[in-house]
């Protein structure tokens, strides 16, 4: 049996949003079974978290989901690039540098 896939994206469009439907797309052609998720109360609802220690459950997020890898039994931390200091910020530059 296949993985399931939770995949973090953005309700705004961009390129986090992008990716994660181009992702969620390819790998559901390939048999996997892909949500998306894309809001923060979607993984801290209790079914979310069950979810997430499950072993046939997969997540992949981004940056701003990051915290969740931590949380998970099984994960995948999807980075697209490094922010500056000046640009992100000490909380947004520490996300990334301690993931």
């Amino acid at each position: 049996m296949k993985a399931k896939l939770l995949i973090t994206s953005s309700k705004k469009t961009g390129g986090v949003r992008t990716f994660a439907l181009a992702l969620s797309s390819a790998l559901s052609n390939l048999g996997y079974q892909c949500v998306l998720v894309e809001s923060f109360s979607e993984l801290l609802s209790r079914k979310g978290l069950r979810e997430l220690r499950q072993p046939d459950v997969v997540l992949i997020s981004s940056l701003g989901f990051g915290v969740f890898n931590l949380i998970a039994r099984r994960s995948i931390f999807v980075l697209h690039g490094f922010p500056r200091l000046d640009d992100a910020g000490l909380l947004g530059f520490a996300k990334v540098a301690l993931a």
